[in-house]
């Protein structure tokens, strides 16, 4: 259905309205889906948790493109709120969620991502509520989807790309910093140290020092979402409180 806003996180939280099933799988429109990755995401729905796939890229030459990925090799599962950063523990592309849950959370900030004003970080920064909520982040490697949204290295379109990832997760941070918790804090920092510090291995080592614009987007990112707070869809979804069940069984 054709809306008359913009934006990859409002397009989701339209789709997750009328959405019939307790279970939700997102991909993107630059994805392939990999083997029973229907049935997959059907078998590993938890109502407590999200659940993160590999997002493997599309045979490519890594000198003129780059290819977003996530790499996932074996079964992991996070819970809490962390005082360190989590990093990259996803990527919207291969999530599996119940919807309860996803309804329950408010949605996705629609701040957030593709065609909304700071263009990434809405995965991201689910799984900071998430985890605040008191629901389980899995990731499990045997859900896959292959990723063909690569960008070009030329005039550094790519690393511009990355940038802005950084700064969706400065700012999901900064969001959370807003509404005073004071983990999103102490997990921007610990994020900031671990980019200065790249940065500075890679000045000793004569290299060059690719991290320090990480570092400063991850900066601007967290003062816009300081300054924004959560921009979440109304609460006018009807909640079903549910139990944990365990995972299914997956296809190989």
């Amino acid at each position: 259905m054709p809306l008359r806003s913009i934006g990859k996180s409002r397009a989701l939280n339209v789709g997750i309205r009328i959405a019939r099933s307790d279970v939700l799988a997102f991909t993107d429109d630059d994805c392939v889906a990999g083997p029973h990755w229907i049935e997959n995401a059907l078998a590993c729905e938890r109502r407590d948790a999200i659940v993160f796939g590999r997002v493997a890229a599309y045979e490519h030459d890594e000198s003129i493109e780059h290819v977003p990925t996530l790499d996932i090799d074996e079964f992991e599962e996070t819970a809490g709120r962390r005082w360190r950063s989590v990093g990259v523990i996803g990527i919207g592309a291969n999530m599996v969620a119940p919807a309860p849950l996803i309804k329950e959370l408010g949605g996705f900030d629609v701040d957030l991502g593709p065609g909304g004003d700071l263009k990434a970080g809405e995965d991201f920064e689910i799984t900071l509520r998430a985890l605040a909520h008191g629901a389980y982040i899995l990731r499990d490697p045997r859900l896959v989807v292959i990723h063909s949204g690569g960008r070009p290295m030329k005039d550094r379109v790519a690393s511009a790309h990355i940038a802005e990832a950084f700064v969706g997760i400065g700012a999901s941070l900064g969001k959370h910093a807003r509404e005073r918790d004071i983990r999103a804090v102490t997990a921007f920092v610990d994020e900031l140290a671990r980019a200065l510090m790249l940065s500075g291995r890679a000045i000793v080592r004569r290299q060059r020092p690719t991290h320090l614009r990480r570092s400063w987007s991850l900066i601007r990112g967290f003062l816009r979402g300081a300054r924004r707070g959560l921009s979440l869809a109304p609460d006018d979804w009807s909640i079903r409180k549910s139990s944990p069940t365990p995972p299914g069984d997956l296809r190989p």
